[in-house]
């Protein structure tokens, strides 16, 4: 029987997740991940407090890859396409898909987050996403769906507004469970997360990719973004919109506070994305009320599409003609150890080069929409 074998699955992540939702709820929502998500499983024997930082803002086991990096040499040969969020809309999905002439063997495409609940076919857009071979980072929307799942395995009830889940297959939410929670495009100087990244008072100083292990599949590749996005929380990268500045208040070990604070509210402090300088481009998504954002350095995609509003890609040329006609891309690249061979090129000697802030200009983005076929819900609703 299906649902025993789902449910029986179930119980086993239940060993991992403790003493219950109340704890994961109030730990694992804050809680900071430093390091790769493997490495933290040698410590389940450990009290339980430790257990909580093994889980997602939702109360999910980790994903193997928390900070994923995608390495220019495993990527395909076309376009880059960054489609966001599109909330269960799989005709919308299809209907930009189409006017981008997207090639699932040439081109690359990567969701910012939030691809499922909301709209009318979540179970749609997770079985186009395994025909289109694209890639994603995991929105709230996501990682909740994933944790009302597994408590449904178990004989939990489902809201309304979830009853899509019981059409899903185990296939369908490995899918949503092995999302990362950011995703590195060094070659480009593109960094993908859903909500937002807490800005850091940086020169723009990387450290060598020799520094930091891999926290992505393959021998060569390392995540040159590790010690920022591991000093990120992680309820914050799926869930924020603004930050709210705060005087830096000096550690005992001799750090500092960032000088701002995530939140979600729109009321409170200024759009993130607005106070993010560099070096790398964001990419993201979650801000609705806002529509597309075009900050600086960094690029908002939730355009609505389940509120009746669009659904909106960014389109990159491939990477050697990047490389080739902009400056910033190419110093990001050089960084990176790219190659025109596709081939890890030989590590720069000295100190990390300090990399200029990537813009639009120098990704040479296009923008591409289409209107949403109704609206599917009330803005605002659910968040």
């Amino acid at each position: 029987n299906w649902h025993v074998r789902t449910a029986l699955m179930g119980r086993t992540r239940l060993l991992l997740i403790g003493i219950g939702t109340a704890m994961a709820s109030a730990a694992a929502l804050g809680v900071r991940h430093f390091g790769h998500a493997r490495a933290a499983t040698r410590a389940v024997a450990a009290p339980v407090v430790a257990k909580a930082a093994l889980l997602t803002p939702y109360g999910n086991v980790l994903p193997e890859q928390v900070h994923q990096v995608l390495r220019h040499q495993n990527m395909k040969p076309g376009r880059l396409v960054v489609v966001g969020d599109v909330h269960g809309c799989c005709e919308e999905l299809k209907m930009l898909l189409k006017k981008l002439d997207y090639l699932p063997d040439t081109d690359n495409l990567i969701f910012v987050g939030d691809l499922v609940n909301k709209g009318p076919d979540s179970i749609g857009v997770l079985r186009a996403y395994q025909q289109l071979r694209a890639q994603a980072v995991r929105g709230n929307h996501d990682d909740a769906s994933l944790r009302r799942w597994h408590a449904w395995t178990r004989g939990e009830e489902l809201a309304p507004h979830s009853e899509w889940l019981k059409e899903a297959t185990e296939s369908d939410m490995n899918i949503i469970e092995g999302l990362p929670f950011s995703l590195t495009l060094p070659e480009y100087g593109v960094v993908l997360v859903h909500g937002g990244v807490v800005p850091k008072a940086s020169t723009g100083q990387v450290p060598h990719l020799s520094d930091h292990p891999s926290t992505a599949s393959g021998s060569d590749q390392c995540d040159t973004t590790a010690r920022l996005l591991e000093q990120q929380v992680l309820k914050d990268m799926v869930c924020m919109r603004n930050v709210v500045p705060q005087a830096p208040a000096s550690q005992q070990d001799g750090s500092m506070h960032p000088a701002w604070l995530a939140t979600s509210d729109t009321a409170d402090g200024h759009a993130w994305a607005q106070m993010w300088h560099g070096p790398w481009h964001i990419m993201f998504g979650h801000d609705a009320k806002r529509r597309l954002q075009l900050a600086p350095n960094a690029t908002g995609l939730d355009t609505g599409c389940v509120y009746g509003g669009k659904l909106t890609a960014v389109v990159l040329p491939p990477l050697p003609h990047l490389v080739a006609s902009s400056p910033v891309v190419a110093a990001h690249a050089r960084a990176a150890q790219y190659t025109t061979s596709g081939k890890p090129g030989t590590e720069p000697e000295g100190p990390a080069a300090t990399l200029p802030a990537v813009t639009r200009e120098d990704l040479q983005v296009e923008l591409v929409c289409v209107a949403a076929i109704r609206q599917h819900v009330p803005i605002g609703k659910g968040d």
